[in-house]
């Protein structure tokens, strides 16, 4: 009797010393994207930027990383809502429920809900102070006298494209929805992009207009995969859709408004200097001609790859084309990598541990992971005999890219556009913008000359409101400063009591 009675006076001191010192029960981690700036001011109920200054942790002897809290900063700017020298704002106590995570201290910009009368923040709208402060500044006027090399889509307001000239600088706005899948129209003159699932609009390179847009009619199930201009209002686009691992796609050539189908069974279409190149489902390599729509075999069939394609890389001189595949149908799933010889038509083929993303250091080398949980990049020749090896391509193999006459690469970045010089390892920032770009090109010099200009200019995201109130500061506010941990000083003494008394029954009744 005397041990079962132990047993239970231990059981009772093991729960008094988790609710003593856990403090917070466990949560799973928040996992957010930072938020694009200009969008995020749109949505937010308010904004400012400011610096944290008291953090109110008296949360009681049990809670969870969820628990509200109200945290104390004292404003610098405000940016929207009724904002004025300082301000409480609930998050959740904890960084693993998206609480935040800034220390006293720190200069932070902060998006902001609006719940009942207070307000609310998380760890996901917490952005680099100056950087929310240039979005609510609204897109910079555009630079005149030089013209556009670049031509990005973006998300600011009533704008959807933004040129920028050489050194960097904005030039011109163009009106409308953000495209992708943009593509340079072989005139010189004009360029395309799909700005719906079921719009391809056209706009003039010499002021960002828009000069034209067919409706492709697919039905909202269908997306695009792909679309590429071959003339003056004629491009292909291969569309997307039904349900399961396999999609259905379908290649439609349109000339003037009007599409026929070219094929059924391609699966994904890549734009080269000479041409346009479509994979089939079979894993052939065709030529399409550009007229007619009409498919040439250039390789033997790889195989079976519908549904299964995680990337594809062309090499700079396009005499190779590189294929990463996963059947994820299988278990365990097979992936893989084959190369394709353009000319000779053959495929070069190996397996891998996963989805990897091979990227073309030069003409001579493909590189790659050859498994999720490895961290080195092997170096492989077009034929895949292994070469040793490698650096990290990252981001040359990984986000949207345009490359110039001088084999400068411009890749898309936070707020802005990086660029990655020709015979150089890593990427440095070129361009900034109040906003997350999407797709970019590049224009072609025939297009500069004929640069007009546009006077455009998109509105701020918010105006800043007259502030009418200062939040209440609240009376028991610690400072973070003389936290030693989650719990509060009374909670420590208050589990102390506890612990003392279970070990002093323990002792008497043993």
């Amino acid at each position: 009797m005397a041990i079962r009675r132990l047993n239970a006076y231990v059981v009772a001191l093991l729960l008094a010393l988790g609710l003593a010192f856990q403090g917070a029960l466990p949560a799973e981690a928040c996992t957010c994207m930072q938020p694009d700036p200009y969008a995020g001011l749109v949505e937010a109920d308010g904004a400012f930027v400011g610096t944290l200054v008291y953090v109110d942790r008296n949360l009681g002897p049990v809670y969870d990383s969820s628990t509200l809290v109200d945290f104390e900063f004292e404003v610098e700017e405000s940016l929207k809502g009724d904002i004025r020298d300082t301000i409480v704002v609930k998050s959740a106590a904890d960084g693993a429920s998206c609480g935040f995570e800034m220390p006293v201290g720190q200069r932070v910009g902060i998006l902001l809900d609006r719940v009942s009368d207070q307000w609310e923040g998380n760890l996901c709208w917490t952005l680099d102070a100056d950087t929310l402060l240039a979005a609510a500044a609204g897109p910079p006027p555009p630079v005149s006298g030089s013209p556009p090399h670049l031509v990005v889509s973006v998300s600011m307001g009533a704008a959807g494209l933004v040129a920028l000239n050489r050194a960097g600088e904005i030039v011109g706005y163009g009106r409308g929805l953000p495209p992708w899948l943009l593509s340079v129209c072989p005139d010189g003159q004009t360029f395309i992009g799909a700005t719906g699932n079921n719009h391809v609009r056209a706009w003039s390179f010499a002021n960002l207009d828009e000069v034209g847009e067919v409706e492709i009619g697919q039905g909202d199930s269908y997306g695009f995969s792909n679309l590429i201009c071959t003339g003056n209002g004629e491009f292909f686009v291969l569309t997307g859709g039904g349900t399961g691992n396999i999609p259905e796609m379908t290649l439609s050539h349109f000339v003037s408004g009007a599409g026929e189908v070219v094929s059924e069974v391609v699966m994904h279409i890549v734009p080269t200097k000479t041409g346009l190149l479509a994979i089939g489902g079979d894993g052939v390599v065709h030529r399409v001609d550009p007229r007619t729509g009409d498919l040439e075999a250039l390789t033997e069939p790889l195989g079976d790859i519908r549904g299964q394609t995680a990337a594809i890389a062309l090499s700079p001189d396009e005499e190779h084309l590189a294929i990463a595949t996963v059947d994820w149908t299988r278990d365990p799933y097979v992936a893989g990598i084959a190369v394709a010889d353009l000319i000779d038509g053959v495929w070069a083929k190996m397996p891998v541990g996963c989805d990897v993303y091979p990227a073309w250091p030069d003409n001579t080398q493909v590189t790659f992971q050859e498994s999720c949980v490895s961290e080195e990049y092997m170096v492989y020749t077009p034929d895949l005999e292994l070469i040793g090896p490698g650096e990290n391509p990252w981001p040359v193999g990984y986000v949207a890219t345009a490359v110039d006459e001088t084999g400068t690469r411009f890749l898309v970045a936070p707020y802005g556009v990086d660029i990655l010089e020709s015979g150089t390892q890593s990427s440095v920032p070129w361009a900034s913008l109040p906003t997350y770009p999407n797709q970019l090109i590049v224009v072609p010099d025939a297009s500069q000359e004929m640069w007009l200009g546009s006077d455009f200019i998109p509105a701020p995201p918010t105006e800043v409101p007259a502030a009418t109130f200062v939040e209440p500061v609240p009376g028991d506010a610690v400072p973070i400063e003389a936290e030693s941990g989650p719990a509060s000083p009374w909670l420590i003494g208050l589990g102390s009591a506890v612990v003392a008394g279970v070990f002093w029954l323990l002792l008497r009744r043993s």
